[in-house]
């Protein structure tokens, strides 16, 4: 039979028991209904004295998270494609599909920048750069190459600085451009593949016409 009604004391009942006396009328006493739960607790923000992490609200039955947070940024606009490689550099009266041979020695040059004479000036700092050339160059491409074109021809030249130690150095050779030298090689006048390995490097000094 189905239950027809709900007694705090007996739970469900039905017809058949409908007849029967409830079992408190022994003692001819009524029992006040059970008052209601009460109603479940609930919080606006975490319970630190539960122990509960920020961001977790308790409720019945488990724990509810809490609200979501704002959208994520929009994603950053692509970036733009990389430029293409650059194309290798060609030496002057070169073009693609050529290829250049390599004279076989060479010999390295240190070129004095500023305006100093080292056996002018001993001890005396200055600064320099090496040139690596080959050794059938002649001394007046040499000179067109470090910019000494200007002016008359006897002004244009390179002299040699041969370094004795301790910053004290010594005159060597001068060539100049009126100078029957100027169309020899450099291995010719003794600035061969051998400067700066077994023998003494080469410091030149620059003298340009004005």
């Amino acid at each position: 039979m189905h239950p027809i009604g709900w007694d705090p004391y007996r739970g469900y009942y039905t017809a058949a028991d409908e007849a029967l006396p409830p079992p408190y009328t022994e003692s001819e006493m009524v029992y006040p209904p059970p008052p209601p739960p009460p109603p479940f607790a609930t919080f606006p923000s975490a319970r630190p004295d539960m122990d509960f992490p920020p961001g977790v609200f308790p409720f019945f039955g488990g724990f509810q998270p809490a609200p979501p947070g704002p959208p994520p940024p929009p994603p950053p606009p692509p970036q733009p494609p990389p430029p293409p490689p650059a194309q290798p550099a060609f030496l002057p009266g070169m073009t693609q599909g050529m290829t250049y041979l390599f004279p076989a020695e060479y010999t390295c040059l240190h070129v004095i920048l500023n305006p100093v004479v080292p056996f002018e000036s001993p001890d005396v700092e200055f600064q320099f750069t090496i040139l690596r050339c080959p050794v059938n160059m002649t001394v007046l491409e040499l000179l067109n190459q470090l910019g000494a074109t200007k002016g008359p021809a006897d002004k244009n030249g390179v002299t040699e600085c041969l370094e004795l130690g301790d910053g004290y150095w010594s005159k060597g050779l001068s060539i100049f451009k009126s100078d029957g030298a100027a169309k020899s090689t450099l291995a010719q006048v003794g600035w061969d593949q051998k400067r700066g390995t077994s023998h003494k490097p080469v410091w030149l000094v620059v003298s340009r016409g004005s």
